[in-house]
């Protein structure tokens, strides 16, 4: 198995954009099968790539499954007039994809995100192989919202996706994108930000084994 760098260089000579924004809704799919498909074999991974949305998450861009490892990208998004949009979010979810089957690649931070996942409004999830543990950690939707966009798995495949669409795509609606995307520090500050996130995945260790034991 190969490195990360080594992969994303392969992948910057993968992203035909002039191919992917000329061509309609089903040549995207083809485009992102044809990505997922060239990583699967350099990982060793066995990601699929889906574009229906689950129950309770049909108005979201994308996710990636934390029991499965697969991929999700709103079939919606492939008409969007902003062009780029849908291969971002493709590239988003597939870095998660590969955070979470090669964890031993990344950061030991992005690792822990791996087992312990923040949502905006303040739900942690515990991941551990096939059993995901769902609790709420309690507090203002505010905090919770910062610290999703400043956890480390987030950050680290935003910033991938940035940069591999950054020398192929000139919309500057781009660089918005990732900047909405990234963490304003304005209620946790950024010295603050891997500790605070380090506390919540402590947390979630505690409350997601009372919910164990009292199952």
């Amino acid at each position: 198995m190969h490195g990360l760098s080594d992969y994303e260089k392969q992948i910057a000579g993968l992203l035909d954009y002039p191919r992917y924004i000329s061509g309609d809704a089903e040549a995207k799919k083809a485009i992102f099968s044809e990505i997922l498909r060239f990583t699967n074999e350099y990982f060793g991974m066995s990601t699929e790539l889906f574009f229906t949305m689950p129950e309770g998450f049909e108005a979201a861009h994308g996710l990636t499954d934390p029991d499965t490892g697969n991929i999700r990208v709103n079939e919606a998004l492939l008409n969007d007039e902003t062009q780029f949009l849908p291969l971002f979010i493709f590239l988003h979810e597939l870095r998660h994809a590969i955070q979470q089957a090669r964890t031993e690649l990344f950061s030991k931070e992005i690792a822990v995100n791996c087992s312990h996942m923040i949502q905006f409004d303040g739900t942690g999830y515990f991941v551990d192989g096939d059993t995901v543990i769902a609790v709420k950690l309690g507090g203002e939707q505010a905090f919770y919202t910062e610290l999703y966009l400043g956890s480390p798995a987030e950050m680290d495949a935003n910033k991938f996706a940035y940069d591999m669409l950054c020398p192929v795509c000139a919309d500057e609606a781009l660089t918005e994108h990732y900047r909405i995307w990234t963490p304003s520090y304005k209620i946790i500050p950024k010295e603050r930000m891997l500790e605070e996130f380090l506390k919540a995945a402590e947390r979630i260790d505690r409350l997601a084994e009372e919910t164990a034991n009292n199952a």
